[in-house]
């Protein structure tokens, strides 16, 4: 039994998931992630509105009091992409990170290659716990949340006890409640898209438990596959929760989901912008909802998510500390899987990576007026090592294969970020992939 075959008809959602052996398939476009992300840039380069032209001065900012952890990783595994997995600050030092973790022997391409057939369908998602700010991460917390390495008939199975077992009553709204949206693979790209199917998982005791009956999160109206990443859910003064989604095959980009019943259901509402890359939202002060995606840009709501802005470019007037050794910079690898984190003062802070220049790493950027304006780049660090090569404007550049971030602001107003690096330690394709963290202040 193939779940990605079947037509599953839901009759609270009026949504289906279909399969390419429809009467009548969908009109895809077989382009590859990349290609929409590269098409996509040119595209707004010609017709965006930027945002952060200022008159700030040239002058470099830096982040004061860094230092940088490891939490996990070792020359036998692939510890890789937080962002799709999740970080949660429960307060009073107690932190919760997740991560896909998989064996990896560093010697073939398949070992460090990413989505079905690559390091994913050998992973689990590892849950981490730190009760000391991050400073340790005891291996007796440890919590497997998911594991995408069992048998694909033994995962079909689970997906399919949504639509007939009892679900257990959660309240997300209390502290100790968290959500996870992991994706299965289920086959190869088809038709542009990935054979994947998205799911909920909610705990009620910061992540120690999971339920055993998940949500499916189908795909809008006439699209093949939905994506998340798990960046921050917002919850709207209503008690609505929305968190972002991104759709392949049919009206490629981001969308907007909802639940009103606690993660019971999950509903698509409306299309929010172009292109597809690492949405996430923020709810500001003064009730605005921002919509931050890849290419670096944002778009905003003020009615709710009911009806979005047009989407405009970040790109700060002074330039980058990377751009001065970096013939490439304004390509589209500047700003690698940025996630925005709105920080008790009122300013706003993405970090992202920088995979593809002289000196990679994880770097940030800060606006104080709401995502009017924003400064510079600012490194957090630059010392990854290369894992391969790529072709750039008819050039051949190092690249890194590192990113991820998810922050959080600390009880002491210090910033902690969890991302996945890599530096040389004797493995393949540039060294072992590592969860590793970093402390700051803004």
């Amino acid at each position: 039994m193939d779940i990605i075959y079947w037509r599953i008809n839901l009759t609270n959602t009026q949504q289906k998931l279909v399969g390419p052996d429809s009467k009548h398939p969908p009109n895809y476009t077989n382009l590859s992630r990349r290609s929409f992300v590269s098409g996509s840039l040119v595209a707004m380069a010609t017709s965006s509105v930027t945002l952060g032209r200022t008159t700030a001065s040239s002058t470099t900012r830096t982040f004061s009091n860094v230092e940088h952890v490891k939490l996990h990783g070792d020359p036998n595994t692939y510890c890789g992409h937080p962002r799709q997995c999740g970080l949660f600050n429960f307060g009073r030092g107690e932190i919760v990170v997740m991560h896909n973790h998989a064996p990896s022997m560093y010697q073939v391409r398949r070992d460090i290659q990413h989505d079905f057939a690559g390091y994913h369908s050998r992973s689990v998602v590892l849950l981490q716990r730190s009760v000391d700010s991050g400073r340790s991460w005891p291996g007796e917390n440890e919590v497997e949340v998911w594991n995408e390495a069992a048998p694909q008939e033994q995962r079909e199975k689970f997906l399919l006890s949504a639509l007939t077992s009892p679900r257990q009553s959660i309240d997300l709204s209390l502290p100790d409640s968290i959500v996870f949206f992991p994706r299965t693979f289920l086959g190869p790209n088809q038709f542009g898209a990935p054979q994947m199917v998205a799911f909920a998982l909610r705990s009620a005791d910061k992540g120690k438990t999971w339920e055993k009956v998940p949500t499916l999160v189908l795909p809008p109206p006439n699209c093949y596959s939905a994506t998340p990443d798990n960046a921050p859910i917002v919850r709207m003064p209503d008690g609505t929760w929305l968190f972002p989604n991104r759709v392949y095959g049919g009206k490629v980009g981001v969308s907007l989901y909802a639940s009103t019943d606690n993660g019971l259901s999950w509903q698509f509402r409306t299309h929010i912008c172009e292109p597809s890359g690492y949405p996430a939202l923020l709810l500001l002060k003064s009730g605005r909802l921002q919509c931050y995606n890849y290419p670096l840009g944002m778009c905003y709501s003020d009615d709710g998510g009911k009806t979005w802005s047009q989407r405009k470019l970040i790109i700060p007037r002074d330039p980058s500390p990377w751009a001065a050794k970096d013939p490439v910079y304004h390509e589209e690898l500047a700003h690698r899987s940025p996630t925005p984190h709105l920080l008790r003062d009122g300013r706003v802070l993405i970090l992202f990576a920088r995979r593809l220049s002289p000196s990679m790493g994880i770097g940030g950027v800060i606006s104080e007026d709401g995502g009017l304006t924003w400064s510079p780049d600012i490194i957090l660090r630059d010392d990854a090592d290369p894992s391969n090569t790529t072709m750039v404007e008819g050039q051949r550049h190092d690249y890194s294969d590192i990113g991820y971030p998810l922050l959080t602001e600390l009880d002491d107003g210090r910033i902690f970020t969890a991302y996945y690096f890599l530096k040389k330690d004797g493995n393949g394709f540039g060294g072992s992939r590592f969860i590793a963290g970093s402390f700051f202040r803004v």
